[in-house]
């Protein structure tokens, strides 16, 4: 009676989801890019959308989103981590999700981002999102008509929020 959650940064194949789709109930899949430069530029890979939306699409075509009592059964929710610099490709993700959701799938868009790791060639990513980009984002996607939307307050960044992963 546990849901089985299914975490994922998308770069996958339909394929290998095929395998796994009867045992996860809910999938809690990255849309992290559109764009082909700066999926290029922050993974180095530039077809991370081309393969990833073909995986997310498998994902939304598989479960209906069914919630009861505000816990999550069934279904898709789609992760959007807002970065610095970069509103008009979260605008991209929230047009590309507005136009591929069904079964009810629920959209997060999430303002945790916080500078960490090595980022010294990254001058944009120096920094967490200001309170203009986080608004802009999220009045686009009000703006689009989505329904389905979860959004994370933007205090939920910081380092207090980065687990210590030096066991």
């Amino acid at each position: 009676s546990i849901p089985v959650l299914y975490n994922t940064h998308s770069y996958e194949k339909a394929e290998s989801l095929k395998i796994i789709d009867p045992y996860v109930d809910v999938y809690i899949p990255d849309m992290k890019f559109v764009s082909p430069v700066i999926s290029k530029k922050y993974t180095g890979k530039s077809n991370y959308f081309e393969v990833a939306s073909k995986a997310i699409e498998f994902m939304l075509n598989s479960k209906k989103t069914v919630i009861e009592n505000g816990i999550i059964k069934s279904g898709v929710i789609v992760r959007h981590l807002i970065l610095p610099d970069n509103v008009a490709d979260s605008k991209r993700v929230i047009d590309w999700f507005y136009e591929s959701q069904k079964n009810g799938a629920y959209l997060s868009l999430m303002a945790q981002y916080t500078p960490f790791g090595d980022i010294k060639n990254f001058k944009e990513l120096q920094r967490k999102i200001t309170e203009k980009e986080y608004n802009k984002v999220l009045e686009y996607a009000v703006l689009s008509g989505l329904e389905n939307v979860f959004a994370q307050e933007l205090t939920s960044s910081g380092e207090d929020f980065i687990p210590s992963w030096d066991y």
